[in-house]
């Protein structure tokens, strides 16, 4: 008597034609169960919008596509758990012999053993990394130093290729090493400064971290005119290079930035009496 009683045909609301209900899509909202617009004009109206704006029809349904697959991969991952579990709840650590949960979270994933589980518990792994770790560095720097001394060409041109390719990290390595050695980094600029003064005077003689530090030693690290403690320094010449000095031993003293500003180019006989420490 229900079926009786609905009617045989509907109206379109888009395009105002009376169809049969087969015409129309199924619907809990719709009246007498039906769409109110007809199978037809449904596939038109979905046609014309893939047409007006292919580009961005196809983003929205590769982000559809992306979106089911992490979804696929999470279920896929969470069922490998959920059957690793299953399967073997408790694994013993091989090296500590402790019993712990079988999961990423206390063992590594390895693929080439039965269970994906690595045979060490994460806190062993960690601790042989760290006890291993100033080995493996110094076993590092053995080998590049081994090949620096057999292929030079082939390291200078494998650290310029690297430094080309990665401007930003080479920066940032740079950066981190004058931080952390601050003071050699501001050596070796007075050094790479006054040899290039002497350098272009044609004075002769050179400069070296080795040879200041013995300067700091015969001065007891402090400046040779005003005997203060030197906490920053300059390299002097006791004749200046502008007066025929040179980067010789015998010319070189250091002196705190007032001293050395003080004296200038002048010559030792040209200075008054109050600027050398009495004592």
């Amino acid at each position: 008597m229900a079926d009786a009683a609905l009617p045989q045909s509907k109206t379109c609301t888009k395009c105002h034609t009376d169809k049969v209900l087969e015409a129309f899509c199924r619907t809990k909202d719709g009246r007498h169960g039906r769409h109110s617009i007809c199978r037809q004009c449904r596939s038109d109206a979905a046609k014309a919008y893939r047409a007006s704006d292919p580009v961005k029809r196809s983003a929205q349904l590769l982000a559809k596509l992306a979106k089911a697959r992490a979804r696929d991969k999470a279920n896929r991952r969470r069922e490998w758990h959920c059957g690793l579990l299953a399967e073997c709840p408790v694994v013993t650590c091989s090296r500590c012999r402790i019993e712990l949960p079988a999961n990423p979270a206390w063992f590594r994933v390895d693929g080439a053993r039965k269970t994906r589980l690595s045979a060490w518990c994460r806190c062993c792994e960690r601790e042989i990394y760290y006890r291993n770790r100033d080995a493996r560095r110094l076993d590092g720097a053995l080998r590049y130093i081994a090949q620096r001394e057999a292929d030079p060409d082939k390291v200078r041109e494998t650290r310029r290729r690297s430094k080309a390719n990665y401007p930003e990290r080479t920066r940032a390595i740079n950066r981190r090493s004058r931080e952390k050695h601050l003071e050699s980094y501001r050596l070796r600029q007075r050094i790479v400064v006054e040899n290039r003064r002497a350098a272009m005077l044609a004075s002769g003689g050179k400069i070296t971290a080795n040879l200041v530090e013995k300067m700091m030693l015969k001065q007891a690290g402090q400046c040779q005119y005003c005997k203060c403690d030197l906490v920053n320094y300059h390299i002097d010449h006791v004749i200046p290079l502008a007066r025929g000095g040179s980067n010789k031993p015998d010319n070189l003293v250091l002196a705190c930035p007032t001293c050395n500003r003080k004296k200038g180019a002048k010559m030792l006989s040209e200075l008054p009496a109050s600027f050398f420490a009495v004592g």
